[in-house]
């Protein structure tokens, strides 16, 4: 399972075709374990899992009414790691703290690595890439291999797998020689230069917003932390300013984002403009969600659905520019309806009606980080977001629900 897991992380931000490798592993290792568990109780003792099982049979049925099977199949197979990860993660038997530790290391090293490259090329062509900015154009990331807004999310999560492992993490024997502890400081360091020099907008964003919730709600939960929290708060205000104010990039992101708002509600001047273009495919989107309720267009059929309202409603938008809605839960009803945003949903807030799930802040980090993205981002329809969201979410759901790898009190345990 670990080397699985260390192919599977470097797919993540390196290569597709090793993430399928490390699914694949990871689907052997759970066969493998299928004869030592009660699948039954498993299930019953793990919603989580059956409602990652439902969502994808709701996005299989609808095979019923589309029309473009290709795509059909295309989404679907995406779609597997609903069930591949909680499946596979909910049949071992047992996950030791070493090795949790050692799967949070990869991952920090690897969001840290793509970064460096990231940031190295951007240095490289610092000029051409922010006069880019102006056009609402990314800084491109691997060479612009990998998604900005997905490498964003992965990078602000891998910052606070890294802030625990250094702070909070009770089992640091694992790693406690000064060697591995000098590299989780050297790539906290830079993952936060990082995070404020090439980031997306969505992913600041998220890191910021998400970090906030978290703190406030553990704050409220356990009083003594009050008055570190409205510290962390007004350092983070602090962070905000000044990388507007200092950091090239971003001055031009501000100056890109004044220009894009102006931009709403002029037909003539929304085109390429990020945020124009994102309110103008919801809104066309929302026309094609009245026509199909309750169950949608189908897996497969949105894109045809959607180009073809774009031109019912003479829309300004050039070829190029009628996208999909950027908006997970949006682009969810749209194409399985009702039950397939009810799913969804559960996944996502699940967690926050168990006790011990949402007393790990991991998890909580992790699911309301995806959230945040999933609503300036599809994140669910590419395989790379799919299979970040949901490892982690098995790992640090099922698992913890089993064998208490991470402590379920990391707070409460210092009141």
């Amino acid at each position: 399972m670990l080397f699985g897991a260390f192919v599977f992380i470097a797919g993540l931000f390196f290569s597709p075709f090793l993430q399928t490798i490390g699914m694949a592993i990871f689907g052997l290792n759970s066969l493998r374990n299928l004869g030592k568990v009660n699948i039954v109780e498993n299930l019953k003792s793990q919603p989580q899992i059956i409602l990652c099982i439902i969502s994808l049979i709701v996005s299989i049925l609808s095979m019923f009414y589309v029309d473009d099977f290709k795509l059909y199949g295309q989404k679907i197979v995406v779609k597997i790691p609903f069930i591949a990860f909680p499946l596979a993660m909910g049949f071992y038997e047992s996950i030791s703290r070493k090795n949790i530790n050692l799967i949070f290391g990869c991952f920090i090293l690897c969001s840290t690595l793509c970064g460096a490259i990231s940031f190295g090329n951007y240095l490289l062509h610092f000029t051409e890439i922010n006069a880019s900015i102006h056009e609402s154009k990314p800084i491109p990331i691997l060479y612009s291999k990998l998604n900005h807004i997905y490498f964003g999310v992965m990078l602000a999560f891998s910052f606070i797998l890294n802030i625990y492992m250094l702070f909070i993490n009770k089992e640091r024997a694992d790693y406690g020689r000064p060697f591995l502890k000098i590299m989780l400081w050297i790539c906290l360091l830079l993952q936060f230069i990082f995070l404020h020099s090439i980031v997306s907008r969505t992913g600041i964003a998220g890191f910021y917003m998400t970090g906030l919730i978290v703190i406030i709600a553990y704050s409220i939960q356990n009083r003594r932390f009050l008055l570190p929290a409205l510290s962390l708060v007004l350092l983070a205000a602090l962070l905000i300013v000044g990388t507007i104010r200092y950091v090239p990039s971003w001055e031009r992101r501000v100056e890109n984002t004044k220009k894009d708002l102006q931009a709403l509600g002029n037909p003539a001047e929304m085109n390429n403009q990020s945020i124009s273009m994102r309110y103008e495919a919801l809104q066309i989107a929302m026309v094609v969600l009245k026509k199909n309720l309750p169950w949608g267009v189908g897996e497969g059929d949105l894109v045809k659905e959607m180009r073809a309202q774009y031109d019912l409603s003479h829309s300004r938008m050039l070829e190029e520019n009628k996208s999909l809605p950027h908006n997970q839960f949006v682009q969810e009803i749209c194409t399985t309806g009702i039950m397939g945003l009810f799913c969804l949903s559960a996944i996502f807030v699940y967690p926050f009606f168990r006790r011990e799930l949402r007393s790990n802040f991991l998890l909580i980090f992790c699911i309301i980080l995806t959230g945040i993205a999933c609503m300036a981002e599809s994140v669910l329809e590419r395989q790379v977001g799919i299979n970040f969201f949901f490892f982690f979410y098995a790992i640090l759901s099922v698992r913890l629900d089993r064998s208490k790898v991470l402590s379920a009190q990391i707070f409460s345990n210092n009141r």
